[in-house]
């Protein structure tokens, strides 16, 4: 370049433009708007700082133990949103761009991330950005986002994204981001084959049976159990599809045996994580996670106290500036309102989705249970692959035959 970018509004949206057209034409990434991102990025900390405080004094009312976390935007999703939303004329521009800084409340139950969402748009004027809830994503992503204008010390005033979602929900979501951590695909962002959106929008879809129990946080792992099994009883077709669409993908797609292979990986570095966490709630861990040899993972942790948070930025971007000549790692700079949290907050980085599958388990034991091997190959044809050609009544009368 023979100008220098300067650091200003003007500046970044100059940085993101550059840096889109590096990825687009893959080429080098450029340093210096690197370093005019990264400077951007850190702008946000204040105001991301007192946008947690305020989600935590908030959603304290509503749930006695929420599941807090912030983070800044990792450099090389910004740049690969940007890619994707460059016919966007507003968010498209670095400057613009209204997730760089984050924070997320995971509470129980989706009633009361509606009540908190209620009170960030009504006390604070936070502006609903989209309820994913109320209108989940095509893949069944469901999670509530808001933005709010947030004044930092300096009193400028940076735009920071809400994200509120109950904790089935954040099972869901980070066991996606598992995926797409470890078997390097991008379902988050949409870009996937058929058999993954149609696994994730319908186990999706079932969890909000988990989700109607309200014991569902209080009861055993049998009384949910239980409860499931009655719930699914009946001759619906539509849920008696999405279970055996489910069943179905779990062994195409090999969901648990990824996950649990994901997870042995990262086992004893795990272990070592969790006997070195601080116990102070203000610190930051820079998380960063390499893949060696096929299927094999490692992980560092770094932890820095909130008075080194300038260290923890600068290592930060240096790890991204290496993740840009070998993408065969991720890293991330997280924080929690308790360290003691960082796997519930950050599971995915963590290949940690025991919750999500103690859910799965349960609906492939339920499937089975109620359908047997008989129903299960008679559904493989009822639901796949003669559905087009075969008329439904056939399948009607031969299902009571066998009953």
């Amino acid at each position: 370049m023979n100008k220098r970018i300067n650091k200003s509004n003007s500046g970044a949206r100059k940085a993101g433009e550059i840096l889109r057209n590096n990825l687009k034409d893959g080429k080098e990434y450029n340093d210096e708007a690197l370093d005019i991102l990264s400077w951007w990025r850190e702008s946000h900390q204040d105001s991301l700082n007192i946008a947690l405080a305020i989600l935590q004094k908030e959603s304290i009312k509503i749930d006695s133990k929420p599941i807090l976390a912030k983070r800044l935007k990792r450099a090389p999703s910004i740049i690969e949103k940007l890619d994707r939303l460059s016919n966007k004329l507003e968010t498209s521009k670095l400057d613009r761009m209204q997730d760089i800084g984050g924070c997320r409340v995971v509470v129980t139950s989706p009633k009361k991330a509606k009540k908190i969402s209620n009170i960030l748009k009504n006390n604070y004027k936070y502006k609903l950005k989209n309820d994913y809830i109320e209108k989940p994503k095509d893949n069944g992503y469901k999670s509530i986002h808001l933005v709010g204008k947030i004044d930092n010390f300096e009193g400028k005033s940076k735009q920071i994204e809400f994200q509120i979602r109950s904790r089935i929900q954040h099972y869901w979501a980070t066991t996606l981001e598992i995926f797409d951590i470890y078997n390097k695909t991008s379902i988050k962002t949409g870009e996937i084959d058929f058999y993954w959106n149609r696994f994730w929008k319908n186990i999706s879809d079932i969890f909000e049976i988990f989700e109607s129990n309200i014991h569902v946080h209080t009861s055993t792992n049998e009384q949910i159990y239980s409860s499931f099994l009655n719930e699914i009883k009946g001759n619906d077709y539509l849920l008696q599809k999405k279970l055996h669409t489910i069943y179905m993908l779990d062994k195409k797609l090999q969901i648990r045996k990824k996950l649990n292979l994901y997870r042995k990986s990262l086992k004893e570095t795990v272990n070592y994580v969790n006997k070195n966490i601080p116990k102070d709630a203000d610190v930051y861990a820079l998380i960063t996670i390499t893949e060696t040899q096929g299927n094999e993972y490692n992980m560092n942790v770094l932890f820095y106290s909130k008075d080194n948070y300038n260290v923890a930025n600068k290592d930060y971007l240096t790890e991204e500036k290496r993740y840009f000549s070998n993408k065969n790692f991720i890293t991330a700079l997280v924080s929690t309102n308790s360290m003691n949290n960082i796997k519930e907050a950050y599971p995915n980085y963590f290949a940690d989705s025991d919750k999500f599958e103690i859910y799965l388990d349960m609906i492939i034991s339920a499937y089975e249970k109620e359908n047997g091997i008989v129903f299960i190959l008679f559904n493989r044809i009822k639901y796949f692959e003669y559905k087009d050609y075969v008329p439904q009544f056939i399948f009607y009368y031969i299902e009571k035959l066998i009953k």
